[in-house]
Parts: structure tokens; C-alpha cells; sequence
């Protein structure tokens, strides 16, 4: 059975499913499209590298020193997963009784990666705090994508 907290977020959210199929097409392409998710984080962190600055050196050093903290975010986060209760992706759990995103693939997600923490949200995160150092605007820019185009498809779809 799957504890409380998770299983209302789920049924909250995953009642939605399967009604709307341009949306529900929509929200798998998100989830599906590496390039896109990373691709206007990146393109933020060389907006931001090129950018005129007083302190340009300082500027890119917090750059460099945030891709480093994301980069050792994700190694804690894969090690905790080691060491920590497996628990399966919430749309693998028979018991959330989910219904499935309308051009969503179930069978092609294997059940051996921990679901918790989530190595996107993780990543993702790490990295809008990482611009969020850099430039206050672009930081809370990318914490609303993040959670929006990345975190949310995710979570809706049941990964």
C-alpha cells in the first residue's frame, strides 16, 4: 500500500489523465524529450557565461561551481538510492490504481531504478539553484520551468 502523502499527490493529479489527449500527448512529449528539458537550462547557464558583468570572473565561477554541485547532487542522490528502501515508480504500483497518460508507454519502463529521489528533479533543481546564484532573475525563471516542464510531466505521468 502507498503511503498517504504520495497517494493523494498521485490521485490529485492523476485524475486528469486520459481525458484530454492533446494535453495528456503533450505532457508525455515533455517527459520524453531529453533535449528539450535540458536544452534551455543549458542555453540559460551560456546566456548567462557570455553575458557583460562587472565581476565577469566571479560571475563564472559561480557558474563552474554550480555545475560541480549538481554533478556531486547527482552522485549523493544515486548513492542514497542504494542505501535506502526501493520503491517503484508510482504508474508500475498496482496499488495507486493510476490511469495512464493517453501515448504513454508503460512497458517500456524498467522497474529497477528507484523512484525516489527523482535523479531529474534532482539534477534539474540542482541547476536553477546553480542559476539562481548567478542571476536572481534567470534562478527563478528556471525554478518555474523546472517545476513546470520537468518536474510536473513527470509526477502527472506517474514516473
Amino acid at each position: 500500500m502507498p503511503n498517504f502523502f504520495d497517494h493523494s499527490v498521485m490521485s490529485a493529479i492523476n485524475q486528469f489523465c486520459g481525458k484530454h489527449e492533446i494535453f495528456d500527448r503533450f505532457v508525455v512529449f515533455l517527459t520524453d524529450n531529453d533535449l528539450l528539458k535540458g536544452c534551455l537550462i543549458m542555453t540559460l547557464f551560456w546566456w548567462e557565461w557570455f553575458k557583460p558583468a562587472e565581476n565577469l570572473a566571479g560571475k563564472r565561477q559561480r557558474i563552474i561551481s554550480g555545475i560541480y554541485g549538481s554533478c556531486v547532487a547527482m552522485i549523493l542522490v544515486r548513492v542514497i538510492t542504494m542505501f535506502t528502501h526501493f520503491r517503484t515508480r508510482p504508474i508500475l504500483n498496482p496499488a495507486n490504481h493510476l490511469i495512464t497518460a493517453i501515448g504513454f508507454n508503460v512497458g517500456r519502463i524498467p522497474n529497477t531504478h528507484n523512484s525516489f529521489p527523482s535523479d531529474h528533479g534532482t539534477m534539474f533543481f540542482a541547476l536553477a539553484t546553480a542559476l539562481f546564484f548567478v542571476s536572481r532573475r534567470m534562478g527563478i525563471f528556471s525554478f518555474i520551468y523546472v517545476a513546470l516542464f520537468i518536474a510536473f510531466p513527470r509526477i502527472y505521468v506517474g514516473l
